[in-house]
């Protein structure tokens, strides 16, 4: 029985799966959408797949919230009233250049650039599209978290 610990409930767990789960640290993410059902569904998708997730309705409140959680990953909306996505990406670049960014929007243009290209040239890591699945925007920050060896030791 040295190999199994017993939890408070009276069920027997490994050993190795306790500590692991007692010590996992879990990558945090911030969500900046002004849309309550997509903030919440986006919220959703990242929780059920073991983000510690902060929220926020608009590049105001998201930049408050970056000061105080400081999150490994950034999904934010492009299209925002008191401050757009655009300028929140370059604030978060200015605070944290870090941090990774997920800019998306469900349409618009300015001119010949499209608001998800221009918001990938001012320094948001990948873009998305919406509508989308929610395979899509977790291929997305999964990728980014691949691609930087430092948040694969913290989310280890």
């Amino acid at each position: 029985m040295a190999n199994y610990f017993r939890v408070e409930d009276g069920t027997e767990i490994l050993r190795s799966e306790y500590e692991k789960s007692e010590t996992e640290q879990r990558l945090k993410a911030l969500v900046v959408e002004d849309n309550e059902e997509m903030r919440a569904t986006v919220c959703d998708i990242l929780a059920e797949n073991g983000y510690d997730v902060e929220s926020a309705c608009n590049g105001v409140d998201g930049l408050k919230v970056f000061e105080r959680a400081l999150p490994d990953i950034v999904v934010t909306d492009i299209m925002m009233p008191e401050k757009e996505g655009i300028e929140t990406i370059l604030e978060l670049r200015r605070l944290c250049n870090d941090v990774k960014i997920v800019a998306m929007s469900g349409g618009g243009r300015t001119g010949n650039l499209s608001f998800l290209e221009m918001a990938k040239s001012l320094g948001a890591d990948r873009v998305l599209s919406k509508p989308f699945l929610p395979s899509q925007l977790l291929n997305l920050v999964e990728d980014l978290v691949l691609s930087d060896p430092s948040m694969c030791e913290e989310a280890a």
